[in-house]
């Protein structure tokens, strides 16, 4: 096996005088084991040191090598891909894993996620964020909250600002024609959101009437609902109208 120093021609198996200079690998005898493919290449490197200096006959060599080279990795991509095909992983398997995958990625989430609440005591700014906590496995209804606007979180991201602009000024029309007041928009402190056929988005907000020293801190909560929107709630949290408002 090798090459015949008469006319440098290979004598491997696949050795063919019609397909010389042929691209096609279709009328190479088929290959059985890695091994036989390796001794051949192990042969071919070997026998480069017999080559004259004859550019028209290296090239057919180099040509050769890399066809037998070609269907080396070929076999043992097919061997790799047998032996991984081997073992399927079962359905229920799969499945578990993706459930996994799910509630692994659920965490993250909340854990990346900022909760707006609402501290009702005498704390100077009654709104805080702060990072949910897991709640014994419960899970958040309607799918779990997400912010919805907090500048350190959204910055100025002008579809968030917009949304809680929006949301903020149809709780305050609200709380305004139902208690015959007159507050206007300070400042939307932050919104959080939740996905329930729908989407329904909690807010905290400052507002602030005519003649008045101090803006007033509200919570609100609006159901935006597939053809409709409905404020659930809006309240002034510290104030003494909060017992008189409307729910």
């Amino acid at each position: 096996m090798g090459f015949e120093n008469d006319d440098w021609r290979y004598t491997g198996p696949w050795d063919s005088e019609e397909d010389d200079d042929s691209d096609s690998d279709s009328d190479e005898k088929p290959v059985t084991t890695i091994d036989e493919i390796e001794r051949l290449l192990n042969n071919l490197v070997l026998d480069t040191e017999k080559l004259v200096t004859d550019e028209d006959k290296a090239e057919k060599f180099k040509f050769r090598f890399h066809k037998i080279l070609k269907q080396f990795n070929k076999l043992k991509e097919g061997e790799s891909g047998s032996e991984s095909e081997s073992e399927p992983e079962s359905e229920p398997e799969l499945e578990q894993d993706k459930y996994e995958e799910y509630e692994r990625e659920q965490e993250r989430e909340l854990e990346l996620v900022e909760e707006l609440t609402i501290d009702d005591s005498n704390n100077p700014n009654p709104f805080r964020v702060k990072r949910p906590m897991t709640k014994g496995g419960t899970q958040f209804p309607c799918g779990g909250f997400y912010v919805m606007y907090e500048p350190e979180l959204t910055g100025n991201n002008p579809r968030a600002v917009e949304k809680a602009l929006n949301s903020a000024n149809l709780a305050i029309d609200f709380f305004n024609n139902q208690n015959n007041t007159k507050y206007s928009l300070v400042d939307v402190v932050g919104a959080i959101a939740s996905h329930c056929a729908g989407e329904v988005v909690e807010l905290g907000f400052t507002a602030i009437q005519p003649g008045d020293v101090d803006a007033a801190d509200f919570k609100a909560q609006i159901y935006y609902g597939i053809g409709k929107t409905q404020v659930q709630y809006v309240r002034i949290i510290g104030d003494s109208m909060k017992a008189n408002m409307v729910m």
